[in-house]
């Protein structure tokens, strides 16, 4: 199918190039492979139909060759609503990013795409996406965010080369085993879709510096979750979790830590070992007590514990200096420790709707003069 397709783009070359031996060359070759001059004509017309429109089809002679030579192919919201199978003549395309289209369907022929890196069809009604997807062996991102998938074929575990794959907003309720063989991801975001569970396999992510799981149902963490140590950034907010595995103290490098909108009342030990957290997102739980483990993490510049049920905050809260940001609305804090005079490089801290007396709020500010508080 490749060589076939190599030799079209070769004989449209020649056919095209105004030179007379050229031409005769392109019709002898044509001949020999036995290639339908027609057809292939008829293809091309196609092809550039799409490309440069109706309105500029006379353009057609002079823009074919750099047409079926092109290598990227960025064209948001241009109304398309295809692409067309004649797409296969493009073999040098290394980029197709078309966001923000109405394409509902991507033709087999994608899959003879074989020097693609990059393909983009973010905020498109894809609904399904053909077995041909595991052909382009040199795919390094893979992003069909904002779309109506519904689910992915098992092919795209022959992406060994895949760094990101961006499938957030879709309609997935399950994921295939074999998208866990894409061992060299660095970039997973699933958030937005219907996830419930959670393979162990997700540990053979080993690469992983960047995994969203937020806004799904999700109700468990596999403990293979420590096995990414070089994960960063961890969004597993607006789930339905209510406890982690203690196996997550083994992700040293993780800087970014969302929990948001869960169902959790407490919080382990172990995230008092996640020694590179430098933000970690506990709003919209249910903790009833500040979290003393969280005074070991020594990195922290942001933390958010607004809409929970806290009574008081711990002494050890003055161990946080290098903390910029603190969000503590809604919750039930009557009284703050003088330590917290220790946060000199506190910045802003949200006290809003708690019940905060008025000689209590005199006492905050002067024990924070340079921060910008909230009450």
């Amino acid at each position: 199918m490749e060589t076939q397709s190599t030799d079209q783009e070769n004989i449209l070359r020649l056919l095209l190039s105004g030179q007379e031996k050229n031409i005769v060359l392109g019709l002898q070759l044509a001949e020999s492979q036995r290639i339908d001059i027609a057809d292939l004509l008829q293809d091309i017309d196609i092809l550039c139909e799409w490309w440069l429109g109706k309105d500029k089809i006379n353009e057609i002679t002079d823009k074919l060759v750099q047409i079926v030579g092109i290598e990227e192919i960025a064209k948001g919201n241009a109304g398309f609503d295809r692409i067309p199978p004649q797409i296969k003549y493009m073999l040098n395309l290394k980029e197709l990013s078309l966001p923000y289209n109405q394409i509902n369907t991507l033709p087999l022929e994608i899959g003879t795409l074989k020097k693609l890196i990059r393909l983009s069809l973010g905020h498109s009604k894809l609904s399904s996406l053909p077995s041909e997807i595991g052909c382009l062996a040199q795919l390094r991102e893979l992003n069909l965010t904002y779309s109506q998938l519904h689910f992915i074929p098992p092919e795209i575990g022959h992406l060994k080369k895949l760094l990101k794959l961006f499938l957030y907003e879709n309609h997935l309720t399950t994921l295939p085993s074999e998208i866990w063989q894409c061992s060299e991801l660095k970039e997973l975001l699933l958030s937005y879709n219907k996830l419930n569970t959670l393979p162990p396999e997700i540990g053979n992510l080993f690469q992983l510096e960047s995994l969203d799981l937020s806004h799904n149902q999700l109700q468990s963490i596999p403990l293979t979750i420590g096995n990414l140590s070089q994960l960063q950034r961890l969004d597993l907010s607006n789930n339905q979790l209510y406890s982690l595995p203690a196996e997550i103290s083994n992700l040293k490098k993780l800087k970014r830590l969302s929990l948001r909108q869960n169902q959790f009342v407490s919080l382990l030990r172990e995230i008092g070992q996640l020694e590179s957290i430098e933000e970690l997102i506990l709003g919209d739980n249910q903790l009833c007590s500040f979290p003393q483990e969280i005074s070991k993490l020594n990195q922290l510049t942001q933390l958010i514990i607004y809409h929970n049920q806290l009574r008081t905050l711990p002494e050890e809260i003055g161990n946080l200096t290098q903390l910029r940001r603190l969000h503590l609305k809604n919750n039930q804090i009557e009284v703050l420790p003088e330590e917290i005079s220790r946060l000199i490089n506190l910045e802003y801290l949200d006290l809003g709707k708690n019940p905060i007396s008025d000689s209590e709020k005199v006492k905050i500010k002067s024990l924070l003069p340079n921060c910008e508080i909230y009450f």
